[in-house]
């Protein structure tokens, strides 16, 4: 469906350019990138590269393009950004990440009391910083711990116009655990939702010893570490 969807946008591209909002044109940016198609479309992105980052984009928008452009410069595509846009998208995607640091500082502590030793904040990859950084990683035995926050999901609208979240996991959180997997490591996915059910630190400890166990990482038996 994917193939078909671009091919089709592809022969009606200069049309769609003309009567498209920066919304739906920065959208399909995104998509190209989180499916991984931005090297067989590279035209095609251009284009829409192009015309997106001309436009006068709220945060989320920005957060997108940022996406877009780490993604394609993985795929060997590099897209042509102004200084002042550029930071305009990195401080969106600043303000995009800081809601999870709470729960982040309180997993960090009881990952290190169940046994994993990690870093935070590991870059995946030298030169994209915290947009494909890793919660916590063990770099020794290539293991990532994402904490998925409420954005990493989909969301629905309910009656009121009120957000409900939960959905599946979203575009830009499966491409990244697509990329590290590519690269070789071991992910661990932490729901928000799964950690905060649970009300003791004992209860979150095994929690996340059951989800390292499920991901196949074992416990060293000699230093009790994951």
């Amino acid at each position: 469906m994917p193939e078909y969807f671009f091919e089709s946008l592809d022969a009606n591209l200069d049309t769609f350019l003309d009567r498209a909002n920066a919304q739906s044109i920065t959208s399909l940016c995104w998509s190209l990138a989180i499916l991984g198609k931005t090297g067989q479309n590279e035209w095609m992105l251009r284009k829409l590269w192009e015309k997106a980052t001309e436009a006068n984009l709220a945060s989320e928008g920005l957060v997108q393009l940022k996406a877009v452009s780490v993604h394609a410069a993985l795929a060997g595509v590099t897209l042509p950004i102004n200084e002042s846009r550029g930071q305009a998208m990195q401080e969106a995607l600043r303000e995009h990440e800081s809601s999870n640091s709470v729960y982040e500082d309180d997993c960090s502590k009881l990952l290190t009391a169940a046994g994993f030793k990690h870093l935070r904040e590991v870059s995946l990859t030298e030169g994209f910083g915290e947009m494909l950084a890793i919660d916590f990683a063990c770099k020794e035995r290539k293991v990532a711990v994402e904490y998925n926050g409420v954005f990493h999901y989909l969301t629905d609208l309910v009656e009121g116009g009120a957000m409900r979240y939960g959905g599946g996991e979203n575009g830009r959180t499966k491409a990244k655990r697509r990329l590290m997997e590519d690269l070789g490591w071991t992910v661990v996915m932490l729901n928000y939702a799964d950690y905060k059910e649970f009300e003791t630190n004992g209860e979150k400890i095994k929690f996340l010893r059951r989800k390292l166990e499920e991901a196949g990482v074992a416990l060293d038996e000699e230093t009790g570490q994951y």
